[in-house]
């Protein structure tokens, strides 16, 4: 074989500058599109929630990090708010560090969840106060036994809030504006159901306050019972959240906060086996 004397080069004053890199080996890797500012914007300063006007659904996509499920060690979750024809509308992430002092109470612990869109501008601010769970009888309709999550927009300015309200052993949740007034209600998971039924397509019907007509929007989510079942179905680890275009942009983004409310509550995959083995 042919030897090289890289000493012969340089005493020659070889200029090893000019030589082109070798190619990088394989295609960089793609970037998720974002969505364009709509050109009808109203209010282009609505704090990044003018991107939320033209839409009738969008996708609360979990970044499933493989380590949590395996290993059981929580991190901080990561979320992609996607159109139906993926564009990114917002990235966001857990700022705080509930999952770290949450211990075995994971689903009742404390979070805050951040929205930042194209330009790196926080558009919503979710936040959940940690749950107290030593409640034995008549305590449970207490407030501070129930779930509560405000969500500011810009960061600072409530605008909406998701409170648990007592209605015996069924879950249901009332969706309040700014002010407090109940705008929506949306009940919880039943596990209950989808066991019996082998249902793996849950629904969340959004209604009045009152319950009655018809639903005015819907949360969907596929759900499997075990964790690499849910892992490998495409789409299982996708809230779809259908509503009216003409809906209030502060109820478009507190029926997103819903969304990652039910996240912890309900689909926390490592947490639900982990229970499942030590039962």
């Amino acid at each position: 074989p042919v030897r090289l004397d890289f000493s012969v080069l340089v005493s020659l004053n070889f200029d090893m500058s000019s030589v082109d890199p070798p190619p990088y080996p394989g295609p960089p890797e793609q970037q998720q599109p974002w969505m364009q500012q709509p050109i009808d914007a109203v209010e282009p300063s609505r704090n990044g929630l003018e991107y939320l006007l033209p839409l009738e659904t969008v996708l609360l996509q979990q970044k499933r990090d493989l380590m949590t499920t395996l290993t059981r060690v929580p991190l901080p979750k990561c979320y992609a708010l996607k159109t139906n024809n993926d564009e990114l509308i917002y990235e966001m992430k857990e700022t705080s560090n509930g999952y770290i002092t949450g211990g075995t109470c994971q689903p009742h612990r404390p979070f805050t969840v951040s929205a930042v869109d194209s330009g790196g501008r926080e558009a919503a601010v979710f936040t959940r106060k940690r749950k107290s769970t030593q409640c034995v009888g008549s305590c449970a309709k207490d407030e501070q036994y129930m779930d509560n999550m405000t969500i500011e927009s810009p960061p600072g300015q409530l605008v909406g809030c998701i409170k648990q309200v007592y209605n015996g052993n069924v879950t249901m949740y009332m969706i309040q504006d700014a002010n407090g007034e109940a705008i929506f209600r949306i009940y919880g998971m039943s596990y209950t159901l989808c066991c019996v039924t082998g249902q793996t397509q849950v629904e969340f019907p959004v209604t009045a306050p009152d319950g009655t007509g018809n639903p005015v929007a819907s949360i969907t989510k596929k759900f499997y019972m075990n964790t690499m079942q849910q892992m490998m179905t495409p789409g299982a680890d996708t809230f779809t959240i259908n509503m009216p275009k003409d809906l209030h942009l502060e109820m478009k983004i507190t029926l997103i906060g819903v969304c990652v409310l039910f996240d912890f509550l309900f689909f926390d995959t490592s947490l639900r086996d982990s229970h499942q083995h030590s039962g």
